[in-house]
């Protein structure tokens, strides 16, 4: 088997495995994907940057690929990684600064998607292939005294077809404020709908957002309509008006799949500039109405 065969075998079960775990889960697994990764400078001098760690917990060796999805633009995904790191059976691969380090010709004050997939280094079975990952984007100004989130991977809160991502604690106002991020694995631009509710369950702002293919977009809740939130939570889904394939079809190969996404909330709070950060909780009752079962059967 040829190495684009090897990786696109393991994207699919990868991808299936992804499809049919349980929302919110986190397992170790050959492939995994970090929403959103950055090296920014922001308000007040402050100097983000994301430091990752990937432990192989599987008993071979292990080459770990990397792939980096620039924000708000229109990548493509050619089953190529840049990155080519071999961790061995037991070993935690750290990687301080991941976009300086791994991926400096992307600069200063970007962030993206970090996308990780393992291979046996020996050539063995891919099912043997076990990854845990995390990693921290923080405040690096004072390096004596950094603050910031942990951001897990994101591949089991994958979002398909009429699948809806649940965001809740958004709050907005003048003790936090509330980020909503959105990543598109989709070869096509995704055209989104973003729906706030308040604590009661009331509607309080619905809007349209498009993002690039394979790229990530952060929304303010302001840019979402909504200038003062006390507490809610936010929905996102596909536009329903926009699908032009099968919503009940999770079955393709990855790299061809519309619609696949998942979302985060990232909220700050106001007087100490700490962060929280939350993976969107899958929904698949949308799903389920219109395909008569959720999304658990790969090829």
């Amino acid at each position: 088997m040829s190495r684009s065969q090897a990786t696109l075998t393991t994207l699919i079960g990868a991808l299936c495995l992804a499809l049919a775990g349980s929302a919110g889960a986190q397992m170790v697994s050959p492939m995994h994907i970090i929403p959103v990764i950055a090296k920014a400078q922001g308000e007040a001098g402050t100097d983000w940057q994301s430091d990752l760690a990937v432990s192989n917990v599987s008993a071979v060796a292990v080459t770990v690929r990397a792939a980096f999805f620039r924000e708000a633009t229109n990548n493509q995904f050619l089953y190529d990684f840049p990155v080519n790191v071999n961790v061995q059976p037991g070993e935690t691969l750290m990687v301080a600064d991941v976009l300086g380090t791994w991926f400096p010709s992307q600069g200063n004050n970007t962030k993206g998607v970090l996308f990780l997939l393992g291979e046996p280094a020996g050539g063995g079975s891919e099912d043997e292939v076990l990854l845990a990952v995390s990693s921290r984007t923080y405040n690096n100004a004072d390096p004596n005294a950094t603050y910031g989130q942990t951001v897990g991977s994101g591949l089991f809160n994958l979002v398909f077809g009429q699948g809806t991502s649940v965001l809740p604690g958004v709050r907005h106002d003048d003790r936090f404020r509330s980020n909503v991020g959105v990543v598109n694995l989709s070869p096509l631009a995704a055209t989104l709908l973003v729906t706030t509710y308040d604590t009661t369950g009331a509607q309080r702002a619905q809007v349209t957002k498009t993002v690039e293919s394979f790229s990530l977009r952060q929304w303010s809740l302001d840019s979402l309509g909504v200038s003062s939130l006390g507490g809610g939570r936010v929905e996102v889904e596909i536009d329903p008006a926009t699908i032009t394939w099968d919503p009940c079809d999770p079955q393709y190969v990855p790299g061809l799949a519309p619609g696949l996404f998942l979302a985060y909330l990232s909220k700050v709070d106001q007087a100490t500039g700490d962060a929280e950060f939350g993976l969107g909780q899958v929904d698949w009752t949308g799903y389920a109405e219109e395909c008569g079962e959720v999304p658990d059967d790969c090829p």
